[in-house]
């Protein structure tokens, strides 16, 4: 197996682990829905550090992240991609919280589609014409649930932008998932202790008070966040935007069936029909990108390796 394909078939394996966690987690974000969903976002970067510290500490690539840092530009494109991240994750709290877990499958069902068109903007990708159709008949959808219930999906567009734009600046850092995770959450870890400081001198900080079984599932909140986000930059560092589509609407058809058969969401005939142009656009695209992937003799084409990059 050549090099491209072998970095064709990785990036897909990481992708396939990265959107099934995903679609599983408001599962676990129903399971700590009493705690506030600002603490939860700053417990989700504070105990993520732990884990990736000790990620560090078993690989033995502290040094590679000191050199990292020493990276101006790279830092600067991290810290870009970790205020899309925590905005993504807050959104994403809330609407589970708030249960409005079908407006955020919505969103994510949406992704592909948007990464097609950020992998035009930003990459100079192609769009082929069936992915042209692709997102009219999707774009058709939208228009018909903003139509229908006279109001924008805002909550499910935020996601759709915010991770895509995220996918956008992790591409583009000339670092590996680990790393660049890992400088993402340094960015973030400060605010985090603040928040979390704050709380505790207020009495108002849920974790510990008292201690119990919800104290293990908020300490969970590090793995469940950090697991799928290396396997994410590591898929998207091997796989182009567009072929990377072909396999993320895992994630909302595994929360689209927890929102209906689990949390009991309510699956309109409306909703059901505007969800459905969403789905036909999905799967001309996904047909389109099967297709695509046949027809390739040359794995190497599509996939987009940004190694040589420099922006340090």
């Amino acid at each position: 197996m050549s090099e491209p394909q072998k970095s064709l078939r990785e990036g897909l394996i990481y992708g396939l682990i990265a959107y099934i966690i995903w679609g599983l987690v408001p599962l676990y974000f129903k399971t700590v829905k009493n705690v506030d969903s600002y603490e939860i976002l700053a417990h989700r970067t504070f105990w993520s550090i732990v884990v990736l510290a000790l990620l560090l500490t078993a690989l033995k690539r502290w040094n590679d992240l000191r050199l990292t840092l020493r990276k101006p530009k790279t830092v600067a494109i991290l810290a870009v991609s970790a205020l899309l991240l925590v905005g993504n994750w807050y959104g994403y709290i809330v609407s589970v919280y708030t249960n409005r877990l079908l407006e955020s499958s919505l969103g994510y069902f949406m992704l592909p589609l948007a990464n097609v068109a950020f992998g035009m903007i930003f990459f100079g990708e192609r769009l082929r014409p069936l992915q042209g159709l692709a997102l009219a008949i999707a774009a058709f959808g939208i228009g018909r649930m903003i139509w229908t219930y006279g109001d924008i999906p805002w909550l499910g567009l935020f996601l759709t932008f915010s991770f895509g734009l995220y996918g956008v600046m992790r591409k583009i850092a000339p670092v590996d998932g680990l790393i660049g995770f890992t400088i993402e959450t340094i960015v973030l870890l400060p605010f985090a202790i603040t928040y979390l400081t704050f709380l505790a001198l207020q009495g108002k900080m849920q974790f510990l008070h008292p201690p119990g079984v919800q104290d293990l599932w908020i300490v969970l909140a590090g793995v469940v966040t950090t697991a799928p986000l290396i396997c994410f930059a590591q898929a998207v560092r091997r796989v182009g935007l567009i072929s990377l589509g072909f396999i993320q609407y895992l994630s909302p058809t595994i929360q689209l069936l927890i929102a209906i058969y689990v949390f009991q969401e309510e699956f309109s005939e409306s909703k059901r029909f505007s969800f459905f142009f969403v789905w036909v656009g999905l799967g001309i695209f996904v047909i389109d990108t099967v297709v695509m992937l046949q027809q390739t003799k040359r794995p190497e084409a599509i996939v987009h390796n940004v190694d040589a990059v420099e922006v340090d």
